[in-house]
């Protein structure tokens, strides 16, 4: 009974410290609901693991609700305990956040991607990076603890870092001398958002970055959805006319060929308003000049035309929109929350909010740190001597190359 109630007791502080990476700080009831767990066992274990270091605990911030009795608390892991790096390798950008595992962001910025955009050049700017923001906010180098890194694209088709994952993590392994993680950068947009930002408390939810490109990630029950390869959430490859042109993908008539940025600066073009670039075309819309207004709320219609499907099928409580258009705010949600309703069952009469991403531009970087939370390790942390982790290391199976842990 004794070795029986030890094992237990080992769960039960195991999923604590779990939900608190996953979380950030909670209070002990919070915890409670969380979890499932006896209150009893929570408040034994909480009260233990602050003793021996592993949490600590800080008064609920000001102005959140609570009852009478002493003030409320909540309890989080030893912020001193490591750091974690989130890393997003977009297009033309990188951008770097630095967390410590408490949730609490220490320090963030952004750098170019290297013209020739080989993977040699790549390391060697995140390198550049992160040691200048460790400069530059007096980190110590030794508290790195893990890496999390989202890149854009689909192996075989962007021409982006995605196509070779392996000598990526090798890279960055090699270099920093600690795990690496990665996975696509909008579904970890879409953790972020799930995490911290507009999706936080939803446990059934739709994020869709609108951008150059046109990316998703769903997250259901809580959990990311994966698919089978990697691949799901790419709401830009889904087919809205099957006689529309070819998309990179291989495809025809995807979601992102009518309406990723690109395109709308050409129907813009075309219909006489000359811009340069996604910013011009979100300033132009927010100023309501016609053409560019136009043609947003045009594509709003068809992305909300490619989600009913996706809301038919996940039901989900939440739709988030994300990427530099969907900062244009109520006039495209409710365009996109117009459509939903009315291709999505509507006799069901069902609520699904459509609202804005919180997060801004450092998202995806965000969600990299918030998926090596999930993931990295159990209590203590991993041995620091591997040099990196390698895809089949992580998930088992190297036939899964786009999001090397599994949620």
């Amino acid at each position: 009974m004794a070795g029986a109630g030890g094992r237990r007791h080992s769960d039960y502080e195991g999923r604590i410290v779990r939900e608190l990476r996953r979380a950030g700080a909670l209070g002990r009831s919070e915890i409670v609901r969380r979890t499932g767990l006896p209150r009893s066992s929570v408040f034994a274990i909480v009260t233990e693991l602050i003793a021996r270091g592993v949490l600590v605990e800080s008064h609920e911030i000001p102005g959140s609700s609570r009852g009478r009795g002493r003030p409320g608390t909540t309890v989080s892991l030893d912020p001193d305990s490591g750091l974690i790096a989130g890393v997003d390798v977009a297009r033309d950008t990188v951008r770097v956040v630095i967390a410590n595992v408490a949730h609490q962001i220490i320090a963030a910025g952004k750098t170019g991607v290297p013209p020739d955009r080989s993977l040699p050049a790549l390391v060697t700017a995140i390198d550049d990076l992160l040691t200048e923001l460790r400069t530059r906010h007096d980190i110590d180098a030794a508290a790195l603890e893990a890496i999390g890194v989202g890149v854009y694209g689909l192996p075989g088709i962007h021409g982006s870092a995605a196509d070779d994952l392996d000598a990526l993590i090798e890279g960055l392994g090699t270099t920093f001398g600690v795990p690496v993680m990665v996975g696509n950068n909008t579904t970890f947009a879409a953790l972020a958002e799930a995490t911290w930002g507009a999706g936080r408390g939803v446990s059934d939810q739709l994020y869709v970055r609108w951008s150059v490109g046109v990316g998703g990630g769903y997250m259901l029950g809580g959990h990311v959805v994966q698919g089978s390869h990697g691949f799901a959430g790419e709401i830009g490859h889904v087919c809205v006319d099957p006689a529309g042109p070819e998309c990179t993908c291989g495809g025809t008539g995807c979601l992102e060929t009518y309406v990723g940025a690109s395109r709308l600066l050409d129907q813009c073009a075309e219909r006489g308003m000359k811009l340069e670039n996604v910013d011009a075309l979100v300033d132009s819309a927010k100023a309501r000049m016609t053409v560019a207004y136009d043609v947003v709320l045009e594509a709003a219609e068809r992305i909300g035309f490619a989600l009913a499907g996706a809301v038919s099928q996940l039901d989900p409580a939440r739709v988030i929109i994300g990427g530099e258009l969907g900062q244009l705010g109520r006039p495209v949600l409710e365009v996109i929350e117009a459509q939903i309703g009315r291709r999505s069952m509507p006799r069901l009469l069902r609520a699904v909010e459509v609202v804005p991403a919180e997060l801004g531009v450092n998202d995806a970087a965000l969600g990299a740190v918030a998926h090596v939370m999930r993931h990295w390790g159990a209590w203590p942390r991993p041995d620091r001597r591997q040099p990196f982790l390698s895809p089949k290391g992580l998930a088992g199976d190297a036939r899964r190359p786009y999001c090397l842990v599994s949620d």
